[in-house]
């Protein structure tokens, strides 16, 4: 992606609320001995359990911050490359069998991101090679910060908040985490992250425009055939 921040603050946070239900069904898509790349891979929690599986995974990120930790939590695995790059300007020493994309669709703010994003991933794939990747298409709607995950750990509570304001066809998604330690507030981190929300038919057009066949359309990762009204598009594409 062309990085456009949201994270160097948060980074921390990133491991203590989000969690990766989708990550069985990407493995679950990787035939064993792959070589995977895994773009937008954040701290790796999606890298992670791919390397107990492909021969090899690359794994690109633009943030800093988010790279910085990726580095940490791989650094036992010999299998996993660590790519300071985003989604458009990578490139690779070997051809993928199969690339992820997830929770990062969301981040490419126009068509010209978009299609060279895309691009570069098409370039990256053998050819016949799966894409495998998620997208947002819910609601653009602006709404008030407001408190949505809470986490306890031993004597430490970690909150999130999250809002979210419309401008001009891109959402600026606005997150505070706050720690406390036994009821006392020690630390508070505000950032936005500005986003985009896309439509099944704009992600099909973008997709045909850039090479790939899609074979498979589901709007949640237990397999359910997708239908209008989701907020959730989840795609399998492969390169021609």
């Amino acid at each position: 992606m062309a990085y456009h921040g949201g994270y160097e603050r948060s980074a921390p946070y990133y491991d203590v609320f989000d969690s990766k239900p989708n990550i069985a069904f990407f493995l679950s898509r990787v035939c064993p001995g792959s070589i995977v790349a895994d773009v937008g891979a954040g701290t790796g929690r999606i890298t992670l359990p791919l390397a107990s599986l492909a021969s090899h995974v690359y794994a690109i990120e633009p943030s800093p911050a988010m790279s910085a930790i990726l580095e940490r939590n791989v650094a036992q695995c010999d299998n996993v490359t660590v790519i300071a790059s985003d989604a458009q300007s990578f490139s690779l020493p070997k051809q993928c069998d199969v690339t992820v994309l997830s929770g990062v669709y969301d981040h490419f703010l126009n068509d010209d991101e978009r299609k060279a994003s895309l691009s570069a991933i098409y370039e990256c794939l053998k050819p016949g090679g799966i894409l495998l990747m998620d997208a947002y298409i819910g609601s653009d709607a602006s709404s008030p910060q407001r408190l949505v995950d809470e986490c306890h750990d031993g004597p430490m509570t970690y909150l999130r908040y999250i809002g979210r304001s419309a401008d001009d066809g891109v959402v600026n998604v606005s997150l505070r985490y706050e720690a406390y330690r036994d009821g006392m507030l020690v630390s508070s981190v505000s950032e936005r992250s500005p986003v985009s929300v896309s439509t099944p038919e704009g992600v099909r057009k973008m997709l045909g425009h850039t090479g790939f066949c899609i074979e498979h359309i589901w709007c949640d990762y237990a397999g359910t055939p997708f239908e209008d009204g989701s907020d959730t598009l989840v795609v399998k594409a492969r390169r021609r």
